[in-house]
């Protein structure tokens, strides 16, 4: 099973998942290449902490300016659900100030079964 690492350092807001369905955004398409639709994976903090499991639903992949709001408005870090939030934890998250509207990412949409470990 593949793991999701999440840098709660990113945002004070960043491990914010519930159950249904959470959506996360990464840098660049490596994860189009890498994960299944329906898939099961499972989300971790950076230390390794278990938070969660859930099954990818979609991805949608292109510059921060064209994800669509419906699909923020589902991102589990409530700080990323609108753009700016999104390209200010982006910046925090990769360690580069140079990411802007224009930047390629990858919205991911997870169905999280169930969450654990608070």
């Amino acid at each position: 099973m593949k793991t999701l690492l999440f840098d709660e350092t990113a945002s004070e807001t960043n491990n914010n998942f519930h159950e249904g369905f959470n959506v996360t955004v990464r840098r660049g398409t490596k994860y189009t290449k890498e994960l299944e639709l329906g898939e099961e994976v499972e989300l971790r903090n950076l230390q390794g902490k278990f938070l969660g499991l859930g099954k990818v639903s979609f991805m949608f992949a292109g510059p921060i300016e064209l994800i669509p709001t419906v699909i923020l408005r589902y991102e589990h870090d409530p700080k990323c659900r609108e753009v700016n939030g999104l390209i200010e934890v982006l910046q925090n998250c990769y360690h580069d100030p140079s990411i802007d509207f224009r930047e390629i990412v990858t919205a991911i949409g997870i169905a999280c079964e169930f969450k654990r470990g608070e």
